[in-house]
């Protein structure tokens, strides 16, 4: 069957067979709480898993949570302590999805190891105090991504991870030098290409 999910203030909905107009067939996977007494923001955030589909995460103001069974059920939060910031951006990598990229309304990036249940903190000293609007992982290396900040200054813009082993290395890549005129809203990659790229905002997207 095929599977579609919708998100509308504080809720997530799934339809098993396309979707469809109306109200028939959608079934209310949470409103407003999964019960373990996290809020949700008012655009759901959430990440289907590439590979097994019915993995679904979802994030609410103080960390990740996860489903197995196509949100159905939800597990307790994915990280123990809260996340500094609301999780405004999360992604899963498709190199290797037991990785799950999430990213904070201050500026803070979290790497999730789902297998070993471990949370790492990626964010470093000089990333901006920012809302992090979009991250793409990379399809070639699962220890890298990059991230866009939403701002009219300086402090928006992307940036890319650095070197696996320096877990908290990061360097810029757009708008460096420069202060942009329009937020930064989304970005995306080619899969193919490690050097191309585009960004999106509220004035369309410029060319990579």
């Amino acid at each position: 069957p095929e599977h579609v999910y919708n998100g509308w203030q504080y809720s997530l909905a799934r339809h098993d067979a396309g979707g469809g107009p109306s109200a028939d067939g959608w079934t209310t996977l949470f409103s407003g709480s999964i019960g373990r007494g996290d809020g949700f923001p008012f655009v759901p955030i959430f990440a289907i898993d590439p590979k097994e589909t019915n993995l679904v995460y979802v994030a609410g103001l103080t960390g990740v949570y996860r489903s197995t069974d196509r949100g159905d059920h939800w597990s307790d939060r994915l990280n123990a302590n809260p996340t500094d910031g609301q999780v405004t951006a999360m992604a899963v990598s498709p190199k290797n999805p037991r990785f799950v990229w999430a990213g904070t309304s201050t500026g803070h990036i979290y790497l999730f190891d789902t297998k070993k249940g471990e949370v790492t903190d990626r964010t470093g000293n000089f990333l901006p105090n920012r809302w992090v609007s979009a991250i793409v992982p990379s399809a070639k290396n699962a220890d890298k991504a990059w991230i866009a900040f939403s701002g009219y200054d300086a402090n928006s813009g992307d940036w890319e991870s650095g070197h696996p082993r320096h877990l908290q290395s990061w360097q810029r890549y757009t708008g460096t030098g420069q202060t942009l005129r329009i937020p930064a809203g989304a970005g995306t990659r080619r899969p193919c290409c490690t050097g191309t790229g585009r960004d999106q905002s509220d004035r369309g997207a410029p060319a990579p």
